[in-house]
């Protein structure tokens, strides 16, 4: 379809451009390009977990996102980032119901060709640059199946999810990239009445390097390692978050395909939980369908589960996705009896 482009005058040196390509409202205003970007997911699902008598469930979640910058002459790019969400977070939203209206993302940031800094409440390097299991749509093994059976896969390392923080991230230099970030707080709960329910973690800091190896007939090998540290308040009686990770991936073409070993150990959890993960999966592009698999085996003290999802995603057009997810799981627990089943997806997103 071809790109429907309208300017409108909003005043002095003011004028909107609406670009469908995009699927983002796009304008400028003086020396501020804007980008608004808008969408809303319909999901509905038939899980059976061997253990409830529920076996169907549906959930409506919808973002907005709005860009702010300026780019000067000189190269260098000047501009803010704000995001609101009702949407289910696998890795922040510990009750899979909990379905709040919430700021997601508020950063300011400035780049170069020396980098990128950024301020505020963002995802760190540990989230943004570690290789993993690629996934796509819902996501399969670490995607919305979790609302409703089992657990997610974590992919990478137990992080700081966005919470404020200052982070850098350098430029390809000869195929090699890092970031590290440093934040004063995480909290989540902070204030309920149990004190070992709450997450108080001071001091953070995310680290991470990935460096990309070129290879013959475009194919592309990658690595990634990560590490995140954060020290804990005694009161909530949790230990501290030390988390790690190393991953690959293959490119070639419209293929990725990688895979992880994280150690999450007892991060922000209660001493033994020793927690560890392997994951591996593909992923397809072809103009407007993806398909992807990925499958992860994490085992903690008192639990080994494994994932295998598989799924898929289709443009109609610009405006309307269709995506759908089948993952299966089996909880063996030490102490109960092992529980396994499997959750069907389906979903529909709207860009507008």
């Amino acid at each position: 379809m071809s790109r429907i482009q309208k300017s409108l005058l909003l005043g002095a040196g003011a004028s909107v451009l609406i670009g469908s390509q995009a699927l983002a409202y796009e304008f400028s205003i003086g020396l501020l390009d804007f980008d608004l970007t808008l969408q809303a997911d319909a999901q509905g699902a038939y899980f059976d977990d061997g253990v409830s008598s529920e076996n169907t469930g549906s959930n409506f979640d919808w973002t907005a996102r709005l860009n702010v910058e300026h780019i000067f002459e000189s190269g260098w790019t000047v501009g803010a980032r704000v995001e609101y969400d009702q949407a289910f977070d696998v890795e922040s939203d510990e009750d899979a119901r909990d379905h709040d209206v919430e700021l997601d993302e508020l950063y300011g940031y400035v780049s170069g060709v020396w980098g990128r800094v950024e301020v505020g409440l963002q995802d760190g390097p540990a989230d943004t640059l570690s290789l993993h299991a690629p996934t796509l749509g819902i996501g399969q093994i670490r995607g919305g199946f979790a609302r409703y059976v089992s657990g997610p896969a974590s992919l990478s390392p137990y992080d700081t999810r966005d919470e404020f923080k200052v982070i850098y991230l350098s430029p390809p230099i000869n195929g090699l990239r890092f970031g590290v970030s440093y934040g004063p707080e995480m909290e989540v709960d902070e204030n309920n009445p149990d004190p070992t329910l709450r997450t108080i973690q001071s001091d953070h800091i995310e680290a991470a390097v990935q460096y990309q190896l070129p290879l013959e007939q475009g194919v592309a090998l990658a690595f990634s390692g990560a590490y995140v540290h954060a020290t804990s308040d005694p009161i909530t009686m949790r230990e501290d978050i030390s988390s790690w990770s190393v991953g690959s991936e293959l490119r070639w073409q419209n293929v990725r395909i990688g895979g992880a070993y994280v150690s999450r150990g007892d991060s922000n959890s209660f001493e033994g939980r020793d927690e560890t993960e392997i994951n591996i999966g593909a992923r397809w592009r072809a103009n407007d369908l993806s398909i992807a698999a990925s499958a992860a085996r994490i085992e903690r003290s008192t639990l080994d589960r494994t994932l295998v999802g598989v799924g898929g995603s289709y443009d109609i057009n610009e405006y309307v996705t269709v995506s759908a997810d089948v993952v299966h799981f089996s909880d063996d627990y030490t102490a109960q009896p092992t529980e396994e089943g499997y959750a069907v997806l389906g979903q529909i997103r709207l860009r507008f």
